[in-house]
């Protein structure tokens, strides 16, 4: 028997399956259903983490499987998305979070949860713990009980030698790592180039030489600027690498004060030579070589490196007067007025600070703190400071401040209030924060 379909059969079947392919949809067409790969998991790189607060840390967001899109809204013939998620914290007090980049900033001391989260509610998570910043250590060199030098780490002194000996410099590369230049007397009274590490002392030189500055690199490279003297104590400046001698002059009266390596390891060395108008001027050594920094004169006692600008301070004469002056770049800026000195300097972001003294028209030295070329007077009496170190929004300034019966102590000012180091006869010279 012959069986035939009639046309409203056909399309009462076209119907059906119409209306079963798109019952979840009925917007959607065979093609648009292909094209949307719904996620399936999402997983956040790392999945914890520890921070100090003020720190930020970037996570990532891996979406799987690779292609998956969003889910699409209107299938008006617009091509998916490709899946995104939105970032979230749990406690925004303790850890917030960017919500398009995923980048963690640390808010204060405590534990959140990190969470990315696709459009289909898919999750990832990492768990963040905020630790609060360390106080910082605060390390000064210096000399107590007339002659011997001395480490003050956070107010408690270590004495770094019985034998008469002064500390000039300090450098930390880091709590493992804390050196101290200076000198020490041999027994026969000769006063040697030293550099003590972790206490640990190390002679550069048996001849009459005097370590002034130390500067220590990543590698663990030791350089110390100083002096060698000759029989009749005319200085000569010398560099030290690794304990190995380098002359920087061969002519008499100069001196190297201070030593700074840059990022690139371009050695600048600041001090002062006699030049052809035989009197000392101030000079800077950059790889050996050396540049005049003024044709008066000059002395100066501190560089700096700081980017591409080169900074350093020390004081000018004009007749008989003298000026603190700051070089940037060897153009200088006079910083004090009349009767000022400045014997240290360092620099913080955009902020220059230089310390040293001004004299007042009783004689008095006071110790002062130049910030951008204003000074700041630190003590009215009596005082001298030979080192200054800038730490987040504190500055520290170390010398000596004169006490009772013209007894000297070693000071530290903290953003201008004076510290007592030692109830002995004492003086500070340098300072690091770390």
């Amino acid at each position: 028997m012959k069986k035939t379909i009639t046309l409203s059969a056909i399309a009462a079947i076209v119907a059906l399956a119409t209306t079963t392919f798109c019952k979840d949809d009925p917007k959607k067409g065979p093609d648009d259903q292909r094209k949307e790969i719904p996620v399936e998991s999402v997983a956040v790189t790392p999945d914890e983490w520890s921070m100090q607060t003020g720190e930020s840390k970037q996570l990532e967001a891996t979406i799987l499987p690779g292609g998956a899109t969003d889910p699409v809204a209107d299938w008006s013939g617009d091509e998916p998305e490709p899946a995104t998620v939105v970032w979230s914290s749990d406690k925004p007090e303790i850890a917030t979070v960017n919500e398009t980049t995923g980048e963690v900033t640390a808010v204060a001391a405590g534990d959140a949860v990190i969470t990315a989260t696709a459009a289909n509610g898919k999750k990832g998570s990492c768990a963040i713990t905020v630790n609060p910043v360390p106080e910082p250590v605060v390390y000064v060199a210096g000399q107590e009980n007339g002659t011997r030098a001395t480490l003050w780490v956070d107010g408690v002194a270590q004495t770094l030698s019985e034998n008469d000996s002064n500390a000039t410099s300090l450098f930390v590369l880091d709590a493992d790592n804390v050196y101290v230049a200076g000198m020490e007397f041999s027994p026969t009274y000769t006063q040697n180039a030293t550099l003590w590490h972790n206490g640990e002392r190390q002679t550069l030189s048996e001849l009459s030489t005097l370590a002034n500055s130390v500067f220590v690199t990543q590698d663990e490279t030791v350089y110390v600027a100083g002096d060698e003297f000759s029989n009749r104590r005319v200085p000569y400046a010398r560099l030290w690498v690794d304990g190995e001698m380098r002359l920087l002059s061969e002519e008499g009266y100069s001196s190297a004060k201070s030593v700074f390596v840059a990022q690139d390891g371009t050695v600048y060395v600041a001090g002062h030579e006699s030049t052809a108008i035989e009197e000392e001027c101030a000079t800077l050594w950059i790889d050996g070589e050396m540049t005049t920094l003024s044709d008066v004169l000059s002395y100066a006692y501190s560089v700096w490196v700081e980017g591409e600008d080169v900074y350093v301070a020390g004081y000018e004469f004009e007749g008989s007067q003298t000026y603190a002056t700051v070089w940037k770049n060897g153009v200088a800026q006079r910083v004090g007025a009349e009767k000022s000195f400045a014997y240290s300097m360092c620099v913080s972001g955009a902020d220059v600070y230089a310390t040293g003294v001004v004299m007042t028209a009783e004689s008095v030295r006071q110790a002062t703190l130049w910030k951008n070329g204003e000074a700041q007077t630190l003590s009215t009496t009596e005082s001298w400071p030979t080192g200054v170190y800038a730490h987040g929004d504190d500055v520290y300034v170390v010398g000596y401040a004169e006490g009772a019966e013209y007894v000297n102590y070693a000071t530290m000012w903290k953003n201008g209030e004076a510290q007592t180091l030692s109830e002995n006869s004492s003086t500070a010279v340098a300072v690091v924060v770390k």
